[in-house]
């Protein structure tokens, strides 16, 4: 039941009264409403007539289609178009229907008896709000709110009400009257809305306005995307949420020790240096195992990469001292042979492998030992006898004909 100080009076009907309030007050940027309940058969003129006097040109029904086809909401409105519907004094046509993803809007023209006047108003549909429920998103119903303002801001004058019906008229339309006044809020560029604070306002304006508590937390849902989508569309970067089951501690993991992903996968380097040397496997040529002279598995300092010339690598067999933090690389001015790197021969066994697999007694030259090495300079020194001043050899009986001799015919 409506409160005396705000309802909607009727003055040319039967009966002044109908199930109807004013709701104002909740926002400066908010229009007024006019809360009702859903017209009934019999309740049906009264409510077209309401719309009348008031001069309203935005109507919001908050009705699924589920409640009309159990005709617990008659369909007060006309829709097929060429199909005029009458309800006492008032006379209904349709002019255009639109479905978006959100709505149905339909445009109506209105006529009073036999004046020849009319007048176009826009009716919104929200159909996906079940009565026992939620909409299926927040996003659907914020764009509809932004719909319903966009259409209000187009008629004249703007003091005019805009009509906010559900089945009851308290609990879909107090949920919508709510996230309504506090999206206009934040548009406006204030600070968030206290939600509850407009909920007792509205109350003191009809009874039993947002009657479930799983409404009000919609609500509150809603507003913060609100936020959000504003934040994007202004350019402010959104703070990162953080993933379920994430700590301060997972932040900052604590340095582990590196491991072997080729051969072990688990193993750290460190222990598989550790067996080598508790099994007194030293690789070939008398050099000492990494795990006894260095520090885990880094590489001892002064060796040059693999990638270099052979002609500037440093000698396998004399490496130099780790105390010296930069070791000076052999000057290129006098070329001397290379030693001989000693033959490792094919490892017994796995470990063995991993003996020789170290940076002191790892060549790329295994398969040239037992040949002599070509360098450079030997391609720079001039062999006397060879090549293309070699003499010609005597023995081929075919090296004295001319190549020539089939042009030299008479």
């Amino acid at each position: 039941m409506p409160y005396d100080s705000n309802r909607v009076v009727l003055r040319s009907g039967k009966d002044d009264y109908i199930n109807a309030s004013r709701v104002e007050g909740l926002s400066p940027y908010c229009p007024p409403l006019v809360a009702t309940q859903a017209p009934l058969p019999g309740t049906a003129a009264d409510f077209w007539l309401m719309v009348h006097e008031q001069k309203v040109s935005v109507i919001v029904m908050l009705v699924s289609e589920a409640e009309m086809e159990k005709q617990k909401v008659a369909r007060y409105f006309p829709t097929e178009r060429g199909q005029p519907m009458v309800h006492g004094a008032l006379s209904l046509a349709l002019s255009s229907v639109r479905t978006t993803e959100t709505h149905v809007e339909r445009v109506l023209s209105l006529q009073f008896r036999d004046q020849s006047l009319k007048r176009s108003l826009v009716h919104l549909h929200f159909p996906t709000w079940p009565e026992l429920g939620l909409p299926d998103s927040p996003g659907n119903l914020l764009r509809f709110i932004q719909e319903v303002h966009s259409h209000y801001l187009h008629q004249r004058p703007l003091h005019t009400p805009i009509i906010v019906h559900c089945s009851s008229g308290v609990g879909r339309t107090g949920a919508f009257a709510l996230l309504y006044a506090a999206v206009q809020e934040v548009e406006a560029g204030n600070r968030l809305p206290d939600l509850p604070r407009l909920v007792r306002h509205m109350r003191q304006q009809r009874k039993h306005m947002l009657q479930e508590k799983l409404h009000l937390r919609f609500c509150h849902e809603a507003v913060v995307t609100h936020v959000e989508q504003v934040l994007q569309r202004h350019g402010v970067p959104l703070p990162c949420k953080p993933v379920a089951g994430t700590s301060l501690n997972q932040k900052n993991p604590l340095p582990q020790d590196s491991q072997d992903l080729v051969l072990g996968g688990d193993v750290p380097i460190s222990s598989i240096q550790a067996t080598i040397a508790k099994l007194s496997i030293r690789p070939p040529g008398g050099l000492e195992s990494p795990a006894a002279g260095l520090p885990g598995p880094e590489e001892p300092p002064g060796l040059p990469p693999a990638s270099l010339p052979e002609s500037t690598q440093l000698p396998p067999s004399s490496p130099p001292p780790l105390s010296s933090p930069m070791p000076e690389a052999p000057q290129p001015e006098e070329q001397q042979p290379d030693p001989e790197v000693p033959s490792l021969g094919p490892p017994s066994s796995s470990l063995e492998l991993l003996a020789s697999l170290t940076p002191e007694a790892f060549s790329l030259d295994s398969s040239l030992r037992g040949k002599q090495r070509m360098s450079k300079q030997n391609f720079l020194q001039t062999h006397n006898g060879q090549g293309l001043r070699a003499a010609q050899p005597t023995d081929d009986p075919l090296s004295l004909l001319d190549p020539l001799w089939t042009l030299n015919k008479t």
